[in-house]
């Protein structure tokens, strides 16, 4: 009997330390209630706790207070605002096409007339000499180097009237061709700018009482003529500004 006396005061005290340890934890919940009402409308009441013992502090994070998040929220306002906008990049400018430069109209090339083939026989008549005086103009060069004799006839010598009348006959020309005077009336009278090969040329010598002069036509303003006893038959020239140039009379054609 006396050991369960002794027992009921332990048990008493047992269960009274059992009531407020429930106690403790009944009020731990009730103070982190408070705090999260205090959270939620904004305000913060002082939390009453147990003089007994303090609470165990909590692994969470405290929230922040309002002042805190207006104070965060006003630096990052200002952040914003002092960061310099985004340079904006300008419109690449689009070239216009180039100008197309309109074709040049090319000009038909005008269509010219083909000239007719020049005539023969109007071609100079130096060109187109006839085959007696041709024949004239062969037989007088083989001739060059013949001497000079008064009356001289040929075929080995030659006066000056003597050459012209020996030649003409060799290739057939009937015509009277004795002296100068009878050259002169011989055949058909043409101008100086229509001479041909094998025509007649006559020209004044001086002084003027050794009478007239007469020559074979060879062409380029050239004729054969025997001339007098230090020059044999020769060739010599009747170009403007020579002597024989200066003293041409007429030419006359005996062979067409």
């Amino acid at each position: 009997m006396s050991n369960k006396r002794k027992l009921r005061p332990r048990g008493v005290v047992i269960l009274v330390c059992f009531f407020a340890l429930i106690c403790v934890i009944v009020g731990l919940i009730i103070g982190k209630l408070v705090a999260n009402n205090d959270q939620n409308g904004g305000k913060a009441p002082e939390q009453a706790t147990p003089a007994a013992s303090t609470p165990a502090p909590s692994s969470k994070p405290s929230p922040a207070s309002p002042d805190q998040t207006a104070t965060a929220e006003t630096k990052e306002t200002a952040e914003t605002e002092t960061k310099e906008p985004a340079e904006t990049k300008q419109p690449v400018e689009t070239k216009e096409p180039a100008e197309t430069k309109e074709p040049v109209e090319t000009k038909e090339p005008v269509e010219t007339q083909e000239k007719p083939a020049a005539d023969p026989a109007s071609v100079p008549s130096e060109q187109a000499p006839s085959k007696v005086a041709s024949a004239v103009v062969d037989l007088a060069k083989s001739l060059l180097g013949k001497p000079w004799r008064s009356g001289g006839k040929g075929p080995n010598s030659f006066d000056n009237t003597g050459l012209v009348s020996y030649v003409f006959a060799q290739n057939g020309v009937k015509d009277k061709l004795v002296s100068t005077a009878d050259m002169k009336k011989a055949g058909k009278e043409v101008s100086r700018d229509q001479l041909k090969p094998g025509d007649l040329v006559i020209f004044t010598n001086e002084p003027q009482d050794r009478g007239e002069f007469v020559g074979i036509y060879i062409g380029n303003d050239e004729f054969i003529a025997s001339f007098h006893q230090t020059k044999p038959v020769s060739i010599a020239t009747m170009k403007a500004g020579s002597y024989w140039g200066t003293h041409f009379i007429t030419a006359r054609r005996l062979a067409d």
